[in-house]
């Protein structure tokens, strides 16, 4: 299996403590599960699915943050995104579909959380959390 090979970065931050917190909990999860993988131990299996379905939880809850937001801002872009959202839902609701081992939905969740972070973090958040700090940043200059 591939290194993880995300680490945080303030270039991720969009301005919106919400959006910024789930992003930073889910670098912070998804460190925590492949830091476990890459230090396999059977012992840990369970507790490994328990972090795997926590990261799982957290990516599904923060999306609604980010697209809510851009459109609440007027955004273009934000119905793109909350598409490409609805589709790794149904990926990261593993179980909801299958009846998985502890360890297959470890390695599945970690698999579907590079290719998220690949793809949709990269296409996605990284374009539209600058967008979120650019208007927020006009608006509170607007206000003064």
């Amino acid at each position: 299996m591939a290194k993880w090979n995300i680490e945080w970065s303030d270039d991720f931050l969009s301005g919106d403590e919400s959006i910024d917190n789930a992003h930073k909990e889910i670098v912070k999860i998804s460190n925590l599960l492949h830091e476990k993988i890459e230090h396999h131990n059977e012992d840990d299996e369970e507790e490994m699915a328990k972090i795997a379905t926590q990261l799982a939880d957290a990516v599904i809850a923060h999306m609604h943050l980010e697209t809510d937001l851009m459109q609440k801002l007027g955004l273009e872009g934000w119905s793109d995104h909350n598409e490409n959202h609805e589709m790794y839902k149904g990926h990261f609701d593993l179980e909801k579909k299958h009846a998985l081992s502890p360890m297959m939905h470890v390695l599945m969740t970690s698999k579907m959380i590079k290719d998220y972070m690949q793809n949709h973090f990269t296409n996605y958040d990284l374009p539209d959390v600058q967008k979120i700090k650019a208007k927020l940043a006009e608006n509170d200059q607007s206000v003064l």
